[in-house]
């Protein structure tokens, strides 16, 4: 249990959450918009418009941040699709994971299977406001604009929840899928302080040709 519990901090700090103040990555979806509602309708339809699993970038009042791995360097983690855009106060970290039978890939990958269905795990905290509560949104689209991104969230995490690591399982269409998670952090009263959007992973079937 020791060895256990010392691995998972080693990975816990071996990840940093660096802003990013550099000018938009080429070939990026540019998250922006002067209100979080504006910004989810632009967004959703974006994804809906492109193939693969694009990296997410902030403007405006969005923030973007890489999630940056040992001694990688921040451009790097960026580059390989590794961020999630942020608006409003405190500093919520967001780290999500997608695993399909034996692969599996960070935010911004590509994940290469036959299963039908993935495991989303998603750790979220805000080391500035850590009292904090998390409404967390699965949203999952086939990639190919046969049918508008939706939210897949399972019903148990319907309601706002602590910091922390959670995990869920997602179906995979036919002929693979995206996945991106919607963070917003509240208040223990309920009051929204925070949105938070990751780049989607993309679930790709090896025998189609990619886009």
């Amino acid at each position: 249990m020791l060895v256990l519990a010392g691995c998972e901090e080693r990975r816990a700090t071996a990840v940093r959450f660096v802003e990013l103040t550099t000018p938009p990555l080429r070939g990026a979806l540019v998250v922006d918009g002067s209100s979080r509602s504006i910004a989810r309708v632009a967004l959703l339809e974006a994804l809906d418009a492109r193939s693969g699993a694009p990296t997410l970038v902030g403007a405006g009042p969005w923030r973007t941040v890489a999630v940056v791995r040992g001694a990688e360097v921040p451009a790097d983690a960026a580059r390989s699709g590794r961020t999630y855009v942020r608006w409003g106060r405190g500093a919520v970290r967001v780290e999500v994971k997608l695993a399909a039978a034996t692969r599996g890939a960070f935010t911004g990958g590509v994940v290469e299977t036959s299963a039908t269905r993935a495991l989303v795990q998603i750790r979220v905290e805000d080391p500035e406001r850590p009292t904090d509560r998390f409404r967390l949104e699965i949203v999952g689209d086939d990639g190919r604009r046969r049918r508008p991104p939706g939210d897949v969230t399972p019903r148990y995490l319907a309601h706002a929840v602590p910091r922390g690591t959670y995990r869920a399982f997602v179906d995979v269409p036919d002929a693979g899928g995206r996945y991106l998670v919607h963070v917003v952090s509240t208040t223990e009263r309920g009051d929204r302080t925070s949105d938070a959007w990751t780049s989607p992973i993309a679930v790709e079937r090896p025998w189609l040709a990619r886009d």
